[in-house]
């Protein structure tokens, strides 16, 4: 498969997989020597729908067989859904005391984590983000938190004022089978 196609191939082979999928690459990255080949199979192992593949393949990035510099990749990838944001975010969460101390002093992956709930929307989700960071040090990425809860609560704003007209105009306009 040719470099710049593999990212596309792994991620449909993680998204229409399961399990099975998830081990198989996972031991195609232990397996693989190019250090930009890893990055892409990290980003793809982020892709997983089930939230039970995602979470392992989220704590997968936090063991020993990936670099410490890498861990963010499937995190940073699961973020960039709602279903993957909220799944970054516990196992973030669950995980704070070892990416603190890996990344606390850094000041420059840490606030990559912070920045996963970035795309979470409700008001639940928004309290127990600042919930979070009151009771959970975050020295290094404190202008991080402030900008995530900043968009949480802009996405909260916006459902509010937009969401019933989307609806109104999805409903409008869908096919009707």
């Amino acid at each position: 498969i040719p470099p710049d196609v593999r990212p596309a191939v792994y991620a449909a082979y993680i998204k229409n997989g399961g399990a099975k999928e998830i081990k198989n690459l996972m031991r195609h990255y232990e397996s693989e020597t190019l250090h930009a080949e890893k990055n892409r199979i990290l980003v793809a192992l982020g892709t997983a729908t089930r939230v039970a593949d995602l979470r392992t393949a989220l704590r997968y990035g936090l063991g020993q067989r990936v670099r410490s510099q890498d861990t963010r990749w499937p995190f940073i990838s699961a973020a960039r859904t709602m279903r993957g944001a909220h799944v970054a975010w516990e196992v973030i969460t669950e995980h704070w005391d070892v990416i603190n101390t890996r990344f606390g002093k850094s000041g420059h992956d840490l606030p990559r984590f912070v920045q996963c709930a970035s795309l979470l929307a409700t008001e639940e989700d928004y309290a127990a983000v600042q919930n979070f960071f009151k009771t959970h040090n975050a020295t290094g990425a404190t202008r991080a938190v402030e900008q995530t809860l900043e968009s949480i609560r802009s996405r909260i704003l916006w459902r509010k004022k937009h969401a019933v007209s989307v609806a109104a105009w999805l409903t409008e306009h869908s096919s009707k089978a």
